[in-house]
């Protein structure tokens, strides 16, 4: 593949914990492909695919947001499971479990408003009665990690990064918080090779393997 392009939209989580590894490896495989990435909400990435400004995205839970009347398909590519979480110092560490009522006194840190997984969160809780305070609001899971390591708050974390050092897990009802990160492209028949080795390497690096609409490439 002597040259092309492939233009990607998607958020600021995915593109560190999921995309990275896929661009490194694509830009060894085709060095002549120029790649350009963009992130930004998953309503936006939707329109840019369907002007043609984006050729694929990658967005949390296209089943529940993606527009009926957008010519565009999606497949998911793995499943992901968000947890509550603080710092191994923070006074609900040494807790066997913990309802949302006692988190609440406590300080949050969360995504953006415009995220779909800090919608999905504040909707269960207010499903609860409880209303937080967010003292951090921040870009991306690393810098989520980052301030709870500090012990200043809680925050709502995939259950994979709970694993790494200075992290503590809570055990509260209702959770973990489940979702999919999916492939999302226009419908049609052809797409560029470029676009096809890329949408190749996303399928080979998913996880688990849900049960997915497929979208052809």
């Amino acid at each position: 593949l002597q040259r092309g392009t492939v233009r990607i939209g998607t958020a600021d989580t995915i593109l560190f914990s999921y995309l990275l590894p896929i661009l490194e490896r694509y830009q060894i495989e085709f060095p002549r492909v120029e790649v350009y990435v963009k992130t930004t909400t998953a309503g936006d990435v939707f329109e840019q695919i369907q002007a043609g400004t984006f050729d694929l995205g990658i967005v949390f839970n296209a089943a529940d947001i993606l527009p009926k009347t957008l010519n565009l398909q999606y497949e998911v590519l793995y499943k992901e499971e968000f947890v509550w979480a603080v710092g191994t110092n923070h006074p609900l560490a040494k807790r066997t479990s913990v309802s949302f009522k006692e988190m609440a006194s406590f300080a949050f840190a969360m995504l953006p408003e415009s995220s779909h997984v800090r919608q999905i969160c504040e909707r269960r809780l207010r499903s609860v009665g409880v209303t937080i305070n967010v003292s951090f609001e921040l870009e991306n899971e690393e810098a989520m990690e980052k301030v709870i390591k500090t012990n200043l708050a809680i925050a709502l974390l995939p259950a994979r990064r709970t694993k790494n050092s200075g992290i503590h897990r809570l055990r509260v009802p209702d959770t973990p918080i489940r979702g999919e990160v999916s492939l999302v492209l226009p419908k049609r028949e052809y797409f560029p090779r470029a676009v096809r080795e890329f949408v190749g390497l996303c399928r080979e690096r998913k996880l688990p393997r849900p049960r997915r609409r497929s979208a052809r490439v």
